[in-house]
């Protein structure tokens, strides 16, 4: 026949003869994009229940322009290509080329864990009897910043310094209320 459709991708020749015997003869080429490929990254979210996970996505191959189609837990929906403040689970990635060509990821957001915060102290006791050149020096990790320091006397810095001999005692909240308690 004259014309032929649904054809894959590669070379094919045409021969045609007209009544006459004359003959001309064509090899032509059926291209095809390259197949749709995403690579992307993942930012967990930093703590239980907090939205601030991400996923950034490179799409190339199949045929600009894109669509794009998030679903994810608790009835998350998006149309962008990536996804910023989300919550950890499991999302499904769907991606469309303008030929309708697809790809199609399942992408997991994990969740971020909360640390027990944990202190130290380097104390440095009274030179003397009667003096008050005590200090006492804290070093914070864990728990979330920002960090807030309460001493029994009366000081809202990390550190104390002019001490007399004596006991001290610091309540130490942090950004999301977990509190810890020394003397």
């Amino acid at each position: 026949s004259q014309d032929i459709s649904n054809l894959s991708s590669g070379y094919y020749n045409i021969t045609v003869t007209d009544a006459v015997g004359q003959v001309e003869s064509l090899t032509v080429y059926i291209s095809e994009p390259d197949p749709i490929n995403v690579t992307y990254s993942v930012t967990s979210t930093s703590l239980p229940s907090i939205s601030d996970g991400s996923v950034f996505t490179n799409v190339t191959g199949g045929t600009a322009p894109y669509t794009f189609t998030w679903v994810g837990p608790n009835g998350f929906t998006s149309i962008a290509q990536n996804i910023q403040n989300v919550s950890a689970g499991t999302y499904d990635f769907n991606i469309i080329d303008v030929n309708g060509c697809t790809e199609f990821l399942t992408i997991v957001v994990s969740e971020g864990q909360l640390t027990s915060l944990l202190v130290s102290e380097n104390i440095t006791n009274v030179n003397c009897y009667g003096n008050i050149d005590g200090e006492i020096d804290i070093t914070v990790s864990g728990g979330i910043t920002p960090y807030y320091y309460s001493w029994n006397t009366g000081d809202t810095t990390q550190d104390i310094d002019g001490l007399s001999a004596g006991t001290y005692t610091l309540t130490l909240t942090d950004g999301i209320g977990q509190v810890f308690m020394s003397s």
